[in-house]
């Protein structure tokens, strides 16, 4: 009888993040998995809902929510499935890093950086774009939610970790021109009416 239960450990003892793809126990969602520098990323926004979830879908008879689920601030730290985890300023950079610009360039770019990792980069000449069909990382323009509505659609923005100060109003915002990495207070935590919601990816070590 001892034996039978070997299969089960090796599988625990491995985790989540070591298979091809992800599925979510909770509600039973698929994922593809994306291998980039030293992380495995989903491969989609994430879909599971809470009580901080909204879907731009929600009246849909099918109730589909095909760009995923937008979150609030609360229960971040809840939200990716076991052994999984939002990404950190730095891993959400290194997606921005790997286009290889040189972003001092000022006649090309509008640059605010900052010693604590936010970061705003804005391509003045409109010649660059930091949201192409073919990123590594499936990324797609999903917008975000205020409130009840759905904002800037050709837009994404994404919830990340401050490793260092512990911020939970971190977000990631890209476009075809404009890569910003910041938090503020303003419609995340100060009017409940006009909340704010962000899509989620969730990471794993490899």
């Amino acid at each position: 009888m001892k034996y039978a239960f070997l299969p089960f450990l090796f599988l625990f003892q491995i985790g989540f993040c070591q298979q091809d793809s992800l599925v979510d126990s909770r509600d039973g969602e698929h994922y593809s998995i994306i291998e980039f520098e030293g992380l495995k990323w989903m491969g989609a926004n994430l879909l599971v809902k809470n009580n901080s979830s909204f879907c731009e879908h929600k009246k849909d008879r099918d109730g589909l929510c095909e760009n995923g689920n937008f979150y609030s601030n609360q229960y971040l730290d809840q939200l990716c499935p076991t052994d999984w985890r939002l990404p950190t300023i730095e891993e959400w950079r290194n997606y921005f890093d790997s286009f290889g610009l040189d972003i001092n360039n000022k006649k090309q770019f509008k640059t605010v950086e900052r010693p604590n990792g936010m970061l705003m980069v804005r391509d003045k000449k409109k010649a660059f774009n930091f949201l192409p069909a073919d990123n590594v990382l499936n990324l797609k323009g999903t917008g975000w939610v205020e409130g009840e509505r759905l904002m800037q659609p050709l837009q994404t923005t994404y919830w990340a970790t401050d490793s260092i100060s512990g911020d939970t109003k971190t977000h990631v915002h890209i476009s075809k021109h404009l890569f910003v990495v910041h938090g503020h207070k303003h419609n995340i935590e100060d009017k409940k009416e006009k909340v704010r919601r962000f899509g989620v990816r969730c990471v794993c070590e490899l």
